[in-house]
């Protein structure tokens, strides 16, 4: 049942920032039309992490910890996602699978698992990225 719950959570954080990010239009890229107008691994990376801090305002009620030590987290851990996540990118992400792949990748890097008495408890994730 716990499990059921972190999915069920990781879900709607997920399913939240991806909505925001496929309406980012900077410089004309969105995923919805990726396929037409492939966006460049580095303007990809830079929209993915816009997207990072959505998780922060609802921390405490679904992560037992404040929006603060959220974002602390996030920011803490976002080099380090980006990189490992990059890594398995091609220059040009030109595939909807693929950029969501990609997403959810970075995500499960970068949020925060729920939190309780003062330890955050992981479920367990493949370190490796293979989206193409």
């Amino acid at each position: 049942m716990r499990y059921l719950i972190y999915f069920l959570v990781f879900f709607a954080i997920a399913f939240g920032a991806f909505s925001i990010f496929k309406r980012n239009s900077d410089q004309g890229y969105s995923l919805s039309n990726i396929e037409e107008n492939p966006i460049p691994k580095t303007i990809f990376f830079e929209m993915l992490k816009e997207t990072a801090y959505t998780s922060c305002p609802n921390a405490q009620q679904d992560l037992n910890i404040s929006s603060d030590e959220c974002r602390s987290l996030v920011t803490e851990r976002m080099e380090n996602c980006t990189k490992v996540t990059s890594n398995a990118a091609p220059e040009l992400i030109g595939k909807v699978t693929t950029g969501k792949c990609l997403h959810k990748a970075f995500l499960n890097c970068v949020t925060p698992f729920p939190f309780y008495n003062g330890v955050e408890v992981k479920i367990s994730q493949p370190t490796q990225v293979s989206c193409v």
